[in-house]
């Protein structure tokens, strides 16, 4: 889209940069990212209703054919490397494989690519920090820290309490729920100074917006090279764009997810220099 001097960031970048990565990651065709990327991203805006019926009625019969059809001609990638895993001895079933393939789709797709909708939103009203991002690795590696605190792309997660136990004077019984507010930790006054501010430079940063424990986000690192550098290129590429704030559109308020469903760009058309991934253009 450079040649063309507008873009819906949300839409025709974020979403699929990280759909393309990870789908390269597990070994499914790149052509197939919208397949998955559209019904993750419109799962995110439903309506009660309706929401989860296409990724139940579309996408794990797909994953489903996928697996079973590796099982016979191998291909490779990480799908493939599940399916030939033998944990204690035993080969994971079907189920498990396309529910593993499944969560490593939706971890992958729609949290990055919120975390760079709302750092692009960010800088459309602070140019002065845009060439200190491109030229000092460092100020970039320690802003993706603050972006993460400040933007909360997974904004809760629920656990079940495993033992009794006392938090703060309130009694939890082993088997209750627990709803983790990430995005309340993350701007918690007696933790940050002045945390509703984005201070690109906070260091240390405690945050918690790649989880904690043994439930960190397993794709962390990933996510911090995807975000870095294609936050990088797009300040390069489009430094002069600018968000149509009359025609932004958020994702419903909700407990889990904190994203974008459109943010249009507009900015000097430029002249492409890849032509690697030209034939993607057909299912944008």
């Amino acid at each position: 889209m450079i040649e063309t001097g507008s873009t819906d960031f949300a839409a025709d970048i974020a979403s699929p940069v990280t759909a393309l990565i990870t789908l390269d990651i597990l070994g499914l065709p790149l052509s197939d990212w919208d397949t998955y990327a559209g019904p993750i991203r419109r799962n995110s805006v439903d309506d009660v209703s309706t929401k989860g019926v296409e990724i139940s009625e579309r996408i794990y019969p797909l994953l489903a054919e996928t697996v079973a059809a590796r099982r016979i001609t191998p291909g490779t990638g990480l799908v493939d490397e599940l399916i030939a895993a033998r944990p204690n001895g035993e080969a994971l079933s079907d189920e498990t494989v396309v529910d593993m393939i499944w969560q490593l789709l939706v971890g992958g797709f729609n949290t990055t690519s919120a975390l760079l909708s709302w750092s692009i939103y960010y800088l459309d009203q602070h140019r002065e920090q845009h060439q200190q991002l491109i030229d000092d690795d460092q100020f970039l590696r320690i802003a993706t820290e603050e972006f993460v605190r400040w933007s909360s792309p997974v904004n809760t997660l629920a656990r079940t309490v495993v033992r009794d136990v006392e938090i703060e004077g309130q009694q939890i019984s082993a088997g209750d729920r627990m709803l983790f507010i990430f995005g309340a930790a993350n701007r918690d006054p007696e933790v940050f100074d002045a945390p509703d501010d984005v201070q690109l430079d906070r260091f240390p940063n405690r945050h918690f917006g790649w989880g904690t424990g043994i439930h960190r986000c397993l794709g962390s690192n990933l996510a911090r090279l995807v975000f870095q550098e294609t936050l990088r290129q797009t300040l390069k590429r489009m430094p002069d764009f600018t968000v149509d704030q009359e025609n932004i559109q958020r994702e419903p308020d909700r407990a889990g997810g904190n994203g974008w469903v459109s943010l249009p760009l507009r900015f000097t058309p430029g002249p492409r220099v890849n032509t690697e991934y030209a034939f993607l253009s057909e299912f944008f």
